[in-house]
């Protein structure tokens, strides 16, 4: 994780924890006059007791101002809603003076970035504010780069000042902590996946005709017209209607995608096997994000991992971050769900879907007859038998997907 100041920074906060500590610069001054102080007692020197008089006073307002300065200031901070991994980003400080009267000056607000689960320590970032006057807000911001997908806990917030001498640090921890979820890195299709996708398609259509099925779902019934074929009509609605009325269906411009992710780690694992995990969720992330920016399709996603994820609907924005928050939380395992995440895909879906199965292990030519195996009907057997499957520790991979 990367972080670095950037000048250019929101929810109420609430102190917890203040403190006064004593810099390297304020021990200093102290031992100097109670060196002077000690000197004007033994020598019964009173320009000594003046000059301890006068050392003293800029001590005793530095102590004053760092309590006087935090009392009425709040501080936020403002996380984007939207993160990928390896992405730069600006988390947004806000500072607010509620005073009438009197601004502020040198307020320093510190902020802490942790993983959720993770074993590093946490880093910190923080900005500057040089002076806010009486009533006012101002926003900074600090930039901030996450390098793995995965939950990020930011905060406390700390503000503190030492102004005007620099020989205390006055402190106030302000309990407001906020959890970021980083999305999984987005890559780029390669012209190889694109022309799956349109063989995929046509061979849906292809399908459909041979069935006589119409390119659509059902969804309603309506008057005949010149034109519409017998098979449309709907008998029992006729009936009862005492005149002729046929299906009707909605248009369907490309086909249902069906992505199973199986992120299975080894007993031993090694850097390179949690390099291809993190490149499975980016894949699965790309053609979810990609079949969303064409639309007119329903998207399954299944996630074999730690606790097996189905997310299914139709390609909007809503399912696009349901689906990035999932990949973003799915831990690898070392048991093998992917039969059980076929099971529990394999009853939703239609005949003509496309289906893709990106796994983190090595190819397995009979891992499709195993899955078929133990497919609920035939209906399931038909789509897994146009499954297109991706080894993300596959040499070939790179015709297909770049991770960027």
């Amino acid at each position: 994780m990367a972080l670095s100041r950037f000048f250019a920074p929101h929810r109420a906060a609430r102190a917890v924890v203040s403190g006064l500590t004593i810099r390297t610069e304020g021990w200093c001054y102290l031992g100097v006059i109670s060196f002077v102080f000690v000197g004007a007692l033994i020598r019964d020197i009173n320009l000594l007791m003046l000059l301890f008089g006068m050392l003293a006073g800029p001590l005793v307002y530095s102590v004053w101002y760092g309590w006087f300065a935090l009392r009425r200031v709040e501080a936020r901070r403002v996380l984007p809603s939207q993160v990928h991994a390896g992405e730069p980003f600006e988390v947004a400080i806000e500072l607010t003076n509620h005073r009438r009267w009197f601004g502020v000056w040198a307020i320093v607000v510190g902020d802490a970035i942790q993983k959720v689960g993770g074993r590093v320590a946490p880093r910190d970032a923080g900005v500057m504010f040089f002076y806010v006057a009486a009533g006012k807000t101002l926003r900074m911001s600090y930039q901030a780069q996450l390098m793995e997908r995965g939950d990020y806990e930011f905060g406390p917030l700390t503000v503190s000042t030492r102004f005007p001498l620099g020989l205390f640090r006055r402190s106030l921890s302000v309990g407001n902590t906020e959890t970021l979820i980083v999305w999984p890195r987005l890559g780029r299709l390669q012209n190889q996946t694109r022309a799956l996708a349109r063989h995929a398609e046509q061979f849906s259509h292809q399908q459909q005709r041979e069935r006589g099925l119409v390119e659509g779902d059902f969804y309603g019934v309506r008057d005949w017209r010149a034109g519409d074929s017998r098979r449309w009509i709907h008998w029992r609605t006729s009936a009862r209607m005492g005149e002729l009325m046929v299906r009707q269906f909605e248009r369907s411009r490309t086909p249902d995608l069906v992505v199973l992710v199986d992120l299975w780690l080894p007993a031993q694992a090694s850097i390179e096997d949690v390099e291809n995990v993190e490149l499975a969720t980016s894949f699965a992330g790309t053609l979810v994000a990609d079949a969303c920016r064409k639309g007119g399709a329903q998207i399954t996603l299944g996630i074999a991992c730690q606790e097996n994820r189905v997310l299914r609907g139709s390609t909007t924005s809503k399912l696009y971050e349901a689906a990035l928050d999932a990949l973003a939380a799915a831990s690898a395992i070392h048991a093998d769900r992917l039969h059980e995440l076929f099971l529990q895909v394999a009853p939703l879906q239609k005949p003509g879907a496309r289906a893709i199965l990106i796994t983190t292990r090595a190819a397995d030519p009979a891992q499709s007859a195993a899955l078929a195996a133990v497919a609920p009907d035939g209906r399931a057997r038909q789509w897994l038998s146009q499954m297109t499957t991706f080894t993300t520790s596959a040499s070939e991979l790179p015709e297909y997907f770049l991770a960027e």
